[in-house]
């Protein structure tokens, strides 16, 4: 650990934040700017065409979440309907999209997480 240290306010109290974890964090930064950067690039290219986004979007997820697989599924007041997957083996991929759509289980709350 390096033993520079920025010593910055916080509610009234100094946060001692070394040089690491300022890098660590910045870096992070970068990732979720570049992410962002990418999908609307895609949304540019493909304004009629939404899957190209939908597929970028599982994959910039998978990236930054460092896992090995991503969904990501769209709600029309109704039903929920799959958009995309990254990841996923093609057989594994192809049962997860034949249960879509579906209605939201009772109880069921959807959201992101990593």
């Amino acid at each position: 650990m390096s033993s520079c240290n920025v010593s910055t306010p916080g509610a009234g109290q100094d946060r001692v934040r070394t040089v690491e974890e300022l890098e660590r964090e910045l870096a992070e930064a970068h990732r979720r700017e570049a992410a962002t950067a990418e999908v609307l690039n895609v949304i540019s290219r493909s304004p009629a065409n939404v899957q190209p986004v939908f597929d970028t979007i599982a994959q910039s997820v998978a990236r930054l979440c460092e896992a090995p697989f991503a969904y990501v599924f769209r709600f029309d007041g109704q039903l929920i309907h799959h958009a995309a997957a990254h990841g996923l083996p093609e057989e594994a991929f192809e049962a997860w999209k034949a249960s879509y759509p579906r209605p939201p289980g009772p109880g069921k709350r959807w959201r992101a997480r990593c």
